[in-house]
């Protein structure tokens, strides 16, 4: 405060003086830069959003239906499992329903029930060991048919096959993690799980593509599926005819062979959809800032360009006395203005960068950096500072002459 002098601020001279209109213009290159780097931000935290959200997940989730395990009075597995049987049977006599599956977990970000382990694992005389961890998840035999996972080579599990209950279908994150190629010639090898040659060897049946089970904020788990025939959790996919139906269809069965269990389910795309909830809560807190942020480098800006238009007033008159006109009056503050916002775009471009980019780096699957962005960003800020400069110069611009330069 004493570099820009007390008396000067107390006897409104200050506003006036060059360390006056230098701190207006400070403030507003400040607020500009805050304006484009939250602007940027805004549209590079939807972008993200809608990428993931959009992504091709590996898998279909239209219309399938996550059904978490019932709960049955009787502990006897044979009970269990005879009853979930009747119950899936029961679920497919509808037309509205598709098809049903069962496994020991739920892809949509349900609470982590599929099993891991970091015992060292092989392909026998493919790999050496390695001591990572492996996800190891169960499924029946139309898990993948159900959710429309692409086998990149082999098959899928075969309920008549006894020998598929030491059977393996593996992901390519799994085989990738040993540096080995992803090809049919693996169909036939054996995995095993530690070191005792005494342990079920499994046989690869199957190779899959890689599936998102969860979000995209995290890489796909190198995974082994096992066959199980019945498990206790449920997938159905209804048809697309009659979604109400069907779920009528879902509810009553439910309610004849669970009678004592609540019915607990959610669509799966919906459920992937609500984890992402979080980001784009923080796009839409990004987006009130950066109008807030924008909104007050208007208002210093319309301060800045009024206070400049108004000490510019003879200038104006004399330049029309010589015929210039309005928009050439207008192009001589706009030059003077683009400055301001030229290094509003040095100061704000990097910081768009090196925050933005290292958010994006927190997710496993991202968008590139989009400088179009940037460039989107700064057009806004130019169009919203144009328009705000042009109307206060135009109102000193169509005054008559002869009156400003007499008030002069």
């Amino acid at each position: 405060m004493s570099q820009f002098g007390i008396v000067k601020v107390l006897k409104g001279k200050f506003r006036t003086s060059r360390s006056g209109i230098v701190l207006r213009k400070a403030l507003v290159i400040g607020q500009f830069a805050a304006s484009l780097v939250l602007i940027s931000g805004t549209f590079i935290v939807i972008k993200q959003v809608n990428y993931m959200r959009s992504a091709d997940m590996g898998m279909n989730i239209e219309q399938v239906l996550a059904i978490r395990n019932p709960r049955l009075s009787s502990n006897d597995p044979e009970v269990f499992r005879s009853t979930v049987q009747s119950y899936l049977n029961e679920l497919q006599t509808s037309p509205h329903v598709e098809k049903v599956a069962t496994t020991n977990s739920l892809p949509g970000g349900w609470s982590n029930d599929i099993s891991s382990t970091s015992t060292k694992t092989r392909i026998i005389g493919v790999t050496e060991d390695l001591e990572a961890t492996t996800y190891i998840h169960s499924v029946d035999h139309a898990y993948f048919d159900l959710l429309d996972i692409k086998f990149l080579h082999g098959r899928d599990f075969n309920k008549t096959m006894a020998t598929d209950s030491s059977a393996v279908i593996l992901n390519e994150a799994y085989i990738q993690r040993f540096n080995v190629p992803v090809s049919e010639e693996l169909l036939g090898e054996k995995l095993m799980f530690g070191n005792d040659p005494e342990n079920t060897k499994y046989t690869i049946v199957g190779i899959i593509q890689n599936a998102n089970r969860g979000s995209l904020k995290n890489e796909v788990e190198p995974t082994c599926y096992f066959y199980e025939p019945i498990l206790g959790r449920f997938l159905v996919k209804l048809s697309g005819s009659n979604i109400e139906e069907g779920m009528a269809h879902v509810e009553k069965t439910w309610a004849r062979f669970f009678p004592n269990s609540a019915l607990e389910y959610a669509f799966i795309d919906y459920r992937f959809d609500q984890l992402y909830e979080q980001d784009k809560r923080f796009g839409a807190v990004f987006g009130a800032f950066s109008g807030f942020a924008l909104l007050v480098a208007i208002l210093g800006l319309f301060g800045l360009s009024s206070f400049m238009a108004s000490q510019r007033t003879k200038e104006v008159g004399v330049r029309k006395v010589l015929g210039a006109s309005i928009p050439h009056i207008l192009s001589l503050f706009y030059k003077e203005f683009l400055i301001l916002i030229g290094l509003a775009f040095l100061i704000g471009a990097p910081i768009v960068y090196f925050s933005m980019n290292g958010w994006l780096m927190g997710y496993a699957y991202r968008v590139e950096f989009p400088w179009i962005v940037i460039v989107m960003a700064l057009l806004l800020v130019t169009t919203s500072a144009f328009l705000t400069i042009g109307y206060q110069v135009w109102r000193v611009a169509i005054l008559n002459p002869a009156k400003t330069l007499k008030y002069e």
